[in-house]
């Protein structure tokens, strides 16, 4: 029979759970403790654990430190954990006083994602973002997201491996699992509105235009005979005498105005 020549030794434990990329969850249990106060000189320790209380199924001779991590422990499962330690002759300790640990279920991340050109925000439990928004579940959480498109922008479909189209989105959380919401621009239309001093000439188109959101569109100053440009004014700038200007990538209402004098006869 082991002799028993060691006083108890006072252990403590932390739990980690990691999660990974490929859903290998796997339960961890970090312990630590304090070496026993005893003359005779220790050389290892051995950590002894199962699952229940008591009742140590499985042990693991770490050596002669007083940390060490206890890996692939089953998600959901509780484990009771005690340590002893023994001199170069085999001489063991009495076991640690004993903790216990229920180790945590696994959880799965959900990744939303907008990547424009649009505007929007995405909301749902633990949700609540625009570009990017990254949350953590429990498996078999039924997650809904709504998709609310900001002033300028249309909400255009959800795409990814949990929710397609543009109906409501409703994920079920049996992996880690990324949704992208599309938004787009609206069609916005601007109007450009032209002005004529005078009656020596035109600008065509006269009026008032309507253009779509990043449309062109030119016009052209026309004076009648005997007429001559004078000045063409865009915006309340002052542009020159000349005879066409062309709106592009317009974003915004504009204004064009044409000034026209008679030309001079030459004799």
């Amino acid at each position: 029979m082991t002799k028993r020549l060691f006083s108890n030794i006072i252990i403590s434990l932390a739990l980690c759970i990691f999660l990974s990329p490929t859903n290998s969850l796997a339960g961890q249990a970090n312990l630590a403790w304090d070496p026993p106060d005893i003359s005779t000189v220790v050389t290892g320790y051995m950590i002894h654990y199962g699952t229940s209380s008591g009742t140590y199924s499985q042990g693991v001779d770490v050596g002669n430190t007083t940390s060490y991590t206890v890996y692939n422990l089953t998600d959901g499962q509780a484990y009771y954990f005690a340590v002893t330690a023994y001199n170069a002759v085999d001489y063991q300790s009495e076991y640690s006083n004993e903790v216990s640990i229920m180790m945590s279920p696994p959880q799965y991340l959900l990744l939303t994602l907008n990547p424009g050109p649009g505007q929007g925000t995405v909301s749902g439990p633990g949700i609540s973002c625009g570009d990017t928004c990254l949350a953590v579940y429990n498996p078999g959480a039924v997650v809904s997201l709504s998709a609310t498109a900001d002033p300028g922008s249309t909400f255009d479909g959800w795409s990814g491996g949990g929710c397609s189209g543009a109906g409501p989105c409703t994920a079920t959380m049996n992996e880690n699992t990324t949704i992208t919401a599309n938004f787009k621009p609206s069609m916005v239309n601007y109007f450009i509105t032209t002005s004529v001093t005078g009656t020596g000439g035109a600008i065509s188109p006269a009026g008032i235009s309507s253009v779509s959101s990043g449309g062109i569109l030119t016009f052209s100053i026309t004076p009648k005979a005997g007429y001559r440009v004078a000045g063409v004014m865009v915006d309340g700038e002052a542009i020159g005498a000349v005879n066409s200007y062309t709106f592009s990538n317009v974003a915004a209402n504009h204004e064009i105005a044409a000034t026209f004098t008679r030309a001079k006869i030459r004799r």
